[in-house]
């Protein structure tokens, strides 16, 4: 735990910044804001809630938190084999999804609660991070799942 985030940055501030102004001029017209996720979007909130996106429903009860603040917040999600990235719920909501329209914060957090149940991915609290206990690509049945579930649910 290089930054005092759970992650080692990916890139500086400054880098960040420099890759953002680039992809700005490429595309002047387009609303970044919207579109930057990971650590390109930014590092993870220092004072996130001490619980993982999948257990969002029972805290938000608990500590009597907005779910919509929740949804804002960025965690930290370390990688099987190495690296990391950053990521919220807000971040995830704006992916387009063929055939699972409108993809709403209880589908995003649902993927979270079937990874974790699987053993896919777990909780460091001591870092407020989430944790890949298998590669990615081991993920698809989980993802099928979550998948037929999202599909059933827009029929």
């Amino acid at each position: 735990m290089v930054d005092g985030q759970g992650t080692e940055p990916a890139m500086t501030e400054n880098e960040r910044l420099e890759t953002i102004a680039k992809l700005a001029k490429r595309s002047p017209d387009r609303d970044l804001s919207k579109l930057l996720a990971g650590h390109l979007a930014g590092p993870a909130d220092p004072d996130r809630p001490p619980v993982p996106i999948w257990d969002f429903a029972e805290y938000a009860a608990s500590a009597g938190v907005e779910m919509e603040t929740l949804l804002e917040w960025r965690y930290p999600l370390e990688f099987f084999r190495g690296g990391s990235t950053v990521v919220s719920v807000a971040e995830e909501l704006r992916d387009d999804l063929p055939g699972i329209t409108p993809l709403v914060a209880s589908d995003v957090i649902r993927r979270y609660r079937l990874l974790a149940d699987a053993g896919a991915l777990a909780w460091n609290a001591d870092c407020k991070s989430m944790v890949a206990m298998s590669p990615h690509d081991e993920w698809s049945p989980i993802y099928r799942v979550w998948s037929d579930e999202m599909k059933s649910r827009s029929l």
